[in-house]
């Protein structure tokens, strides 16, 4: 998905996913109830299987056309 100004995302299946420990993939793997992507089904605002509070961060990866300034 292009932005019009040379950028596109670079993965437009999700843009954010729950805070934690690094490796977010060690720690959260492929589930997507951790990730904010059209699979996840939970509201980003319920709490974690532990009762607690969840926090997100929000990631965008964008891309510029190679073209651009050429």
């Amino acid at each position: 998905m292009s932005s019009g100004s040379g950028y596109e995302y670079a993965n437009p299946n999700y843009c954010a996913h729950l805070v934690g420990k690094f490796s977010h993939d060690l720690e959260f793997g492929d589930d997507p109830q951790h990730y904010a992507c059209p699979e996840c089904s939970t509201p980003m605002n319920a709490p974690g299987p532990d009762g607690q509070e969840r926090m997100w961060i929000l990631e965008v990866h964008l891309l510029q056309d190679p073209g651009i300034g050429k």
